[in-house]
């Protein structure tokens, strides 16, 4: 009984972590995909109950955030490049790499801040009852995901198409 109540602790905690990105399609992308979290809120928004001004300052927010991503991703862009650049050749000069390493990891941890400040910001408009339902609606997507997925290694890995795999075997197995 303890390996059950254990074993559902941490799927339920392995669901969360991702965060609403993963629960509403966002797989593999994670935490880059929170500056799109006001987006998600308003298609929830009959379902939070949220008022006309949260409607109105989540509009706002998407934008502001969806600018601010851009920016840091094209950052983040630019500072892998340039190291790219000064590591591609045969002579490297290890203080300007140092400098472009440091510059990367400044890009890449402003970019994070910011992702955080919209989380933050989002949750300063919405009330703890409507953080509650959205938390509960993203338990059940994980749940109804990982119920389509299945579990275990193999799951969900199957050939692409009919007659992939062995000769004379279709994806069913027929």
């Amino acid at each position: 009984m303890k390996v059950v109540v254990r074993m559902s602790v941490v799927f339920l905690i392995v669901c969360l972590l991702p965060g609403i990105g993963y629960a509403f399609g966002k797989k593999g992308q994670g935490q880059q995909s929170d500056f799109n979290l006001p987006n998600k809120l308003l298609i929830l928004k009959d379902e939070l109950g949220l008022t006309n001004e949260q409607q109105e300052k989540l509009t706002a927010l998407k934008y502001e955030a969806k600018k601010q991503a851009i920016q840091d991703k094209a950052e983040v862009a630019i500072a892998q490049l340039e190291l790219k650049e000064l590591t591609s050749g045969y002579q490297v000069e290890e203080g300007r790499v140092d400098k472009a390493v440091d510059k990367l990891y400044k890009a890449k941890k402003k970019a994070r801040k910011n992702l955080i400040a919209v989380q933050v910001k989002v949750k300063a408009l919405i009330s703890k009852e409507q953080f509650d339902k959205l938390k509960a609606k993203v338990v059940n997507i994980c749940l109804e995901r990982r119920k389509q997925i299945g579990s275990g290694p193999m799951a969900g890995k199957r050939p692409a198409g009919r007659g992939a795999g062995r000769k004379g075997q279709t994806d069913m197995g027929l």
